[in-house]
């Protein structure tokens, strides 16, 4: 079989022709606009992360000086404030007409020149000047007759009653105070504390008395005792207190007072009746409180 080689001069034409085609001979200069193309094509899709930055608020009033300062002032407020302790005593009246006395100590903070708190805590110790009884009637032995066709009650009426000859408390008020060209002006609150009264002597008289029937229903009397013994316990009593002063020299103050009761914890009939009698009546107050030296809680910022 024979087989055709080609020439020389055909081998040299198709090398040619296959150079032209390849990219290996293709000039720079032409592939170059397409390659510029796609990278801004590229480009165009792509966004810069700094038009998505959030804007930040600034704090335009914010001024760590004036933080300090604020605080570097508060303490020196702090510093300016003066304790006074001291000492009271006085006398006290009530309006159904019993006097006591009292006394104890008290203590002024000093905010600023003109405005104080004051705090106190005395023992009072009232005498019974009215004789004021603790009344508790009631009758006892209720009986009926038919007199004449006329219906007739016998009972006996007893006269009972509890005397005693004094009665004591303690007693914290806690105002503010509001001075000006040494007058004082106090408003606060008062908070009691009411001792067992001891010194008791109950009493019990019987009488026998008659009532006509004009009714169906017997005579509406109570028919056992209404307050006892165990009703003189112990209490307590809160209520608002206003007073006036006057600072004759920086260590002593005359002042007088009034206060009343709002709220006590007298649960059973017969502490109610006591606290209505003794304890929640309207009370005054003269006091005349010795001060000392200051103390100063505080130490003054540097």
């Amino acid at each position: 079989m024979k087989i055709k080689v080609p020439k020389d001069k055909e081998m040299l034409a198709l090398n040619k022709k296959d150079d032209d085609n390849s990219g290996s001979n293709m000039n720079p200069s032409s592939a170059a606009p397409s390659v510029k193309k796609e990278a801004a094509e590229e480009s165009a899709g792509m966004q810069k992360l700094g038009d998505h930055k959030v804007a930040s608020k600034k704090m335009k009033n914010y001024n760590p000086h004036r933080f300090e300062e604020v605080v570097r002032n508060a303490k020196f407020r702090m510093g300016a404030m003066k304790f006074y302790p001291g000492i009271l005593g006085g006398i006290n009246g009530t309006t159904n007409g019993n006097l006591g006395v009292h006394a104890g100590l008290a203590g002024n903070l000093s905010v600023s020149d003109r405005w104080s708190i004051l705090a106190e805590v005395k023992y009072a110790h009232r005498l019974n000047f009215a004789n004021k009884k603790m009344q508790d009637d009631y009758i006892d032995n209720v009986r009926f007759a038919n007199i004449n066709g006329q219906g007739l009650y016998t009972y006996d009426s007893i006269e009972h009653y509890y005397n005693f000859g004094s009665y004591a408390s303690i007693e914290v008020p806690l105002m503010v105070t509001y001075s000006k060209d040494r007058w004082i002006y106090m408003l606060g609150a008062n908070f009691r504390y009411n001792f067992k009264i001891n010194n008791l002597q109950e009493v019990e008289q019987r009488y026998l008395l008659e009532q006509s029937l004009t009714s169906t229903t017997e005579p509406k009397f109570a028919t056992e005792k209404q307050i006892l013994l165990s009703d003189f316990g112990s209490t307590m009593n809160i209520g608002p207190m206003a007073g006036l002063g006057y600072q004759f020299t920086p260590g002593l103050r005359l002042d007088l007072r009034v206060n009343a009761s709002l709220w006590n914890n007298a649960s059973t009939y017969g502490q109610k009746e006591i606290s209505k009698s003794l304890h929640n009546i309207p009370q005054m107050q003269l006091n005349i409180t010795h001060r000392f030296r200051s103390a100063k809680p505080y130490k003054r910022a540097q």
